[in-house]
């Protein structure tokens, strides 16, 4: 497989920064006569994901950004043979898929798809945690507390709700270290717990 993709930060005013908007966006450029696709991601939406995929769904490269505020990164198109591929950027609060069309050094991009995800809030307490968690739909959870090693020490399978605002007692565990698990139709949310 080709190494393809080149990636370099790019200045904040280089492209099209007055319309940003909050989240992640994705615009194309031809630079040198070659075809890029510039991403920019806003604070507080790290990590993102980013994934390129051949019309065959195939994962042609992945990429994490993980310090990237305000600023692009360029991935550069033009070692990748014509055709149709997929750009998908994942941040924690949504999904956005673009199709990139590729014509010797024309690029062609549009949207496909966005989904927001509903994040569960955690919040610990004295001998408790609160899960919180409100969705655009109807939803089944599942809140778990896993220990040091990822067995499964508590679960409470929650089914069919739009909203859930529940407090989980556990003053009367074991002292150690675990992790809060909760998984919603989108995604899979941890946070840690330590018991003293």
């Amino acid at each position: 497989m080709k190494n393809f993709l080149t990636t370099s930060v790019i200045a904040f005013l280089l492209v099209g920064f007055s319309n940003m908007t909050y989240g992640q966006k994705a615009e194309v450029l031809i630079q040198d006569g070659r075809p890029k696709v510039t991403v920019w991601v806003s604070k507080g939406h790290l990590p993102l994901e980013v994934t390129f995929l051949d019309q065959n769904n195939k994962v042609v490269f992945e990429d994490r950004v993980l310090k990237l505020v305000n600023l692009g990164k360029v991935y550069d198109l033009s070692a990748l043979q014509d055709g149709r591929y997929t750009l998908k950027m994942e941040t924690k609060f949504r999904e956005v898929n673009k199709e990139i069309n590729l014509f010797g050094n024309d690029v062609v991009m549009n949207d496909i798809s966005q989904r927001f995800f509903a994040i569960p809030a955690i919040d610990l307490g004295n001998g408790f945690f609160d899960v919180k968690f409100n969705s655009t739909r109807i939803a089944n959870l599942d809140i778990a507390i896993l220990d040091r090693n990822g067995k499964e020490v508590f679960e409470d399978k929650i089914g069919g709700v739009v909203a859930v605002n529940k407090r989980y007692q556990i003053g009367s565990m074991d002292r150690g270290e675990y992790t809060i698990k909760v998984t919603t139709p989108d995604k899979v949310f941890y946070k840690e717990l330590s018991l003293r």
